[in-house]
């Protein structure tokens, strides 16, 4: 599989089709449902503070509800959207909780209820599931196909990859084992979800304190850095609504971005890990003691508290200057491009007279010509040198309007051998850069509060959140299959995740984490479907 078509797909699937249909499912539901992200809001504050009777309570509920959503991918996506779009993806992240708002509403209500007439609420607690019990078996089977390729391929490919990056700023010669402890985790809370089903007073009750804590830890790290210092994180939100609508201005090394930019960057990097907990969810939700009315109006509280705990993030990779300072790191070579002139505006970067087109000779890693210059998405790249499978490059390239059409190999000292052109994906470009993703959250963490035990923190916080969300993901997969399935299809569909985060410690492809969003976004669609369908029914629960 090609990555650079799986990656146009993504885009489309993401930014054409699950946006528009969250966006059409929110507003059928806000209508519905008469606008519960703000009439409940006040009742699900209310709810948080109530006791709990021999069960979960609602504010554990939301916490393993957040965590799935949150887990580590959205530390990572908010690194990798302020990367490309600034403070102008800030406005965005409120905008997607106050869309997915009433879907969470109503998947908790849905999912909660058993199908009309048939009265056993005990064999409710996942939208498929309920489907199944309505007599919906086609679209309730598809529902279940769909969770269980997300809970192997995004869980791993998103949650998992993002873990992979931060621990590699870390911890660099342990992010395998990192993936190892998750995987454990995962299989460990999928499984108890499948054994207590129905004993809301079991292991999960433990899982959903640390899934609390770990989403304090989060905020408090995050605010920190951002009241390190206040004045900067200051401007940082007051700039953010501007640069939304009008682009982002220059910030030396960083080369700004235009609106639609900084739009897509937010679609494709902070809504995705929200988004795709639609319908996982519902089983938190359905885990808890609370009545499914007072559930369903705290369920409405949790895309607004992501968007909390993630601008708090979006703040401090801001504020502290991270995000546009120089670091060393390595990209592939298909995520540059070639240059023949330096570029500083977001226009410069795309002008076509800039790309260079022309041989590359690649010798001891350097470029042989060194007026040929390296860019990434936000920047050049400074002192770049080439590495190909992890050692020095001698290789040789036919270059197109910057990007390489052609590669060759030293075969001899005097021959070239021509490689397939795919090869360049295992070609990296080394030097200085902006940061992004784990290297970003590390940055940002070191330079907002200096460092050490903090950063250590929220690295283990984001560990135990990765791994909870993993679980979670198996626990809806599990859940979504009718009650009377065999519990070893139950204990296999816990599990996926689990073996999602194995491969990606032992080497996943390059198609891995592309084929999971891709999975996560058609579940996104079909499930909102869904639920505009049946909102006729829900509104009368």
């Amino acid at each position: 599989m090609d990555p650079r078509v799986l990656e146009q797909w993504n885009v489309s699937a993401w930014a054409y089709l699950a946006f528009p249909v969250l966006v059409l499912c929110a507003v059928v539901l806000t209508v519905r449902l008469g606008a519960p992200q703000w009439t409940k809001f006040g009742a699900g504050l209310r709810g948080l503070r109530a006791k709990s009777e021999g069960g979960m309570s609602a504010a554990l509920g939301l916490s393993l509800s957040t965590a799935a959503s949150f887990g580590a991918a959205a530390a990572i996506g908010a690194a990798t959207a302020v990367s490309l779009g600034g403070a102008g993806v800030l406005p965005w992240i409120w905008l997607f909780g106050i869309v997915l708002a009433p879907i969470r509403y109503a998947e908790t209500l849905f999912s909660r209820t058993d199908a009309p007439g048939r009265g056993d609420a005990a064999q409710s607690g996942s939208i498929p599931r309920r489907l199944f019990r309505g007599g919906y078996r086609v679209v309730g089977g598809l529902l279940v196909l769909l969770i269980a390729l997300t809970a192997l391929f995004f869980v791993s490919g998103v949650h998992g990859s993002a873990l992979k990056s931060i621990s590699t700023a870390v911890m660099p010669d342990n992010s395998s084992a990192v993936l190892f402890v998750v995987a454990g985790i995962s299989l460990v809370i999928g499984a108890m979800s499948v054994v207590q089903q129905g004993n809301p007073r079991g292991a999960l009750t433990i899982v959903g304190w640390v899934a609390a804590v770990s989403l304090i830890i989060v905020f408090v790290c995050g605010a920190w850095g951002a009241l390190s210092d206040p004045s900067r994180a200051i401007a940082a939100l007051g700039r953010s609504f501007s640069e939304a609508i009008s682009g982002v201005d220059p910030a030396t090394p960083f080369v700004g971005a235009v609106a639609g930019e900084v739009a897509f960057a937010a679609m494709l990097h902070l809504l995705p890990p929200l988004a795709t907990a639609t319908g996982v969810s519902s089983v938190a939700h359905a885990e808890t003691a609370a009545k499914t009315r007072p559930q369903a109006a705290v369920a409405v509280l949790g895309p607004f508290f992501y968007a909390v705990l993630t601008s708090a993030l979006v703040v401090t990779f801001v504020g502290s200057g991270a995000y546009y300072t120089l670091v060393d790191d390595k990209r592939p070579l298909t995520e540059t491009l070639f240059y023949k002139s330096d570029f500083a505006t977001p226009t410069e970067r795309t002008e076509a007279e800039r790309f260079y087109s022309g041989y590359v000779r690649i010798r001891s890693g350097a470029n042989v010509d060194p007026s040929v210059r390296m860019g990434t998405d936000r920047g050049m790249v400074r002192e770049s040198r080439f590495e190909y499978y992890g050692e020095t490059a001698d290789l040789a390239f036919e270059v197109v309007d910057g990007a390489p059409r052609r590669m060759m190999r030293n075969e001899s000292r005097f021959a070239l051998k021509d490689l397939p052109v795919s090869q360049a994906r295992y070609v990296d470009v080394v030097g200085e850069m902006l940061p992004r993703g784990g290297k970003l959250v590390a940055l940002g963490m070191e330079r907002s509060t200096g460092g050490g035990f903090a950063s250590n923190l929220l690295f283990t916080a984001l560990l135990l959140l990765a791994g909870i969300a993993a679980g979670m993901f198996g626990a809806s997969a599990a859940r979504a299959l009718p009650a009377d399935a065999p519990k070893g299809l139950r204990f296999t569909m816990a599990a996926l995740p689990a073996v999602g985060l194995l491969v990606l410690a032992l080497g996943a492809p390059a198609w891995w984490q592309l084929i999971g969003a891709l999975c996560a976004a058609h579940w996104v669609v079909i499930t909102s479907g869904v639920l505009v369908w049946r909102s006729g029914e829900i509104a009368n629960l």
